[in-house]
């Protein structure tokens, strides 16, 4: 009972800490407010969904294969790894084809504007550094294996090597 005691008073206050989380993980699941996903990503410090190192914002609209997210979630989760980088590559192409963006600078312009309070210009020169593809070069398909594994480096959530990207579609 004396070693409790002397843990207890070396240690009350992480103790305390962890007992508040784990109510705030039980309330907010149990009346509904948030879902576990959402809530393990506050309580970990984890900025954004499971399998998804680009971050992917949660939308009803996205019939992703693998999506395990709840309608309440604020990023998207996926099933496996693989499927959130198919997700990331998915919405890149669409990016290319359906939105005319056709390099790094037009991509990151889009994927993380200035009006949202994102350091744009450095993640462009960050994702253009880390694939060596000139931000204004014109991309090809190809590229976005590299594109994806450096902007996961800078979403900084799920970081991804080029094997895991190139591994995704095998």
């Amino acid at each position: 009972m004396l070693v409790i005691k002397k843990i207890i008073k070396k240690f009350w206050l992480p103790i305390i800490i962890c007992l508040m989380a784990l109510i705030y993980v039980i309330w907010n699941v149990f009346k509904g407010s948030k879902s576990i996903n959402d809530v393990m990503s506050i309580a970990t410090g984890n900025k954004g969904g499971v399998n998804n190192p680009l971050n992917i914002r949660n939308n009803s609209a996205n019939n992703w294969v693998g999506k395990v997210s709840a309608p309440n979630d604020v990023f998207e989760s996926f099933d496996t790894l693989n499927d959130g980088i198919r997700a990331a590559y998915t919405l890149l192409h669409n990016y290319m084809t359906l939105h005319n963006c056709e390099t790094i600078a037009q991509i990151i312009e889009r994927w993380a504007p200035p009006s949202d309070n994102n350091p744009t210009d450095s993640y462009i020169d960050f994702v253009s550094q880390h694939t060596g593809i000139d931000s204004a070069q014109i991309l090809s398909f190809s590229d976005l294996n590299s594109i994806i594994a450096a902007m996961s480096i800078q979403e900084g959530n799920h970081v991804v090597s080029l094997d895991d990207v190139n591994n995704a579609f095998t």
